[in-house]
């Protein structure tokens, strides 16, 4: 995951919690978050908190949502907000690797980042 650009050298994630610069060379074609997660099979990983906003703001009001067993989601939207980027997401229940048409269960927006840095919605690269 890329957690930055500058010209073309993208800031990566390394172990240890330590950041490093990667040239595209090495890289290979840079996909920003937004789209990776509006056009993949998603879910909230252990990172969300499990609360939904009205609003994409962290001064709009929330509510608690119902965390499917597998966690699967659709991100319906991006929103950029200031420094933080927002998805509005549908809670599917069964999940989009169970059956042709899950059920949404609830829906509302989330920040893309816990207070850790890490993602709140990934993907699953390979399918289901």
């Amino acid at each position: 995951m890329a957690y930055g650009r500058e010209r073309d050298w993208y800031r990566i994630a390394l172990r240890g919690g330590r950041f490093g610069w990667i040239s595209p060379l090495e890289a290979g074609t840079f996909r920003s978050t937004e789209t990776l997660l509006l056009k993949a099979l998603t879910h909230v990983t252990e990172h969300w908190d499990g609360r939904v906003a009205d609003a994409p703001a962290p001064s709009a009001a929330t509510r608690r949502s119902p965390r499917p067993a597998n966690g699967s989601v659709h991100v319906l939207e991006t929103r950029q907000v200031g420094d933080d980027l927002w998805l509005r997401i549908a809670i599917l229940d069964p999940g989009h690797c169970d059956v042709v048409e899950p059920r949404v269960v609830a829906a509302g927006w989330i920040p893309a980042y816990a207070r850790s840095g890490d993602p709140t919605v990934w993907f699953h690269s390979r399918g289901c």
